[in-house]
Formats: structure tokens, C-alpha cells, sequence
């Protein structure tokens, strides 16, 4: 059976969530998270493991995009996919203060 065919796929796949091996790998990022995280209360940890998992189902396809493109990859497969959800998972609540300080530099030199 087609991983996407079963319950669980036809349940991600009707929200947005079609393939499961990425889900996976984002969401044991996003649960990996807190443990890099100090000093967190637990609606933080909370809010940081929904912020992962959501950032890595949804920013995955882009970033491998982006990794495929620019490196001039022939394959990228779905390894590169569970690899990069994981670290999105892992890393988002690191990576977006950066991504937003960096956006805030290039606007600021710009203007």
C-alpha cells in the first residue's frame, strides 16, 4: 500500500500534508527543538514544536527547490526533503530571528 493512500496520508493529504515522510521528519524536528532551546516555559515549547513542524511541512519544498536550483542537483529526492524538514524542524525557532534580522538589514541598506 502507497504510503499516501492509507488513513493517516488521506488524512494529511486533505489538509494540505500529502506526503507523510516529510510530515514525519518535520514533526521530530519540531519535537527535537526544545531540547536546543533553554530557559522555555512549557506554552513556549508548545508554540516552538507547532512553529517547527508548521515551517518545516510548508517551507520544505521551497528550500529544496532553492537547494536543487542553486547547486544545479539532477536529483534531489525525497531524502533531501526529509533531511531539510528535519533541520527546518529543528532549527525554526533559531532560524526565524536570524531570517528577520537579516530581512531588516538588506531593507535598511536598500533605503
Amino acid at each position: 500500500m502507497e504510503p499516501s493512500t492509507g488513513l493517516l496520508g488521506g488524512l494529511l493529504a486533505k489538509y494540505g500534508f500529502g506526503n507523510v515522510g516529510l510530515v514525519v521528519a518535520g514533526l521530530i524536528g519540531a519535537l527535537l527543538s526544545p531540547l536546543i532551546l533553554t530557559g522555555l516555559s512549557r506554552t513556549q515549547m508548545v508554540l516552538s514544536v507547532a512553529l517547527g513542524f508548521f515551517c518545516s511541512v510548508y517551507g520544505t519544498p521551497l528550500i529544496v527547490d532553492l537547494v536543487i536550483h542553486y547547486l544545479e542537483l539532477t536529483d534531489g529526492g525525497e531524502r533531501l526533503s526529509y533531511g531539510v524538514a528535519f533541520f527546518i524542524g529543528l532549527l525554526a525557532m533559531s532560524l526565524i530571528p536570524a531570517l528577520q534580522s537579516w530581512i531588516k538589514r538588506k531593507s535598511e541598506t536598500k533605503s
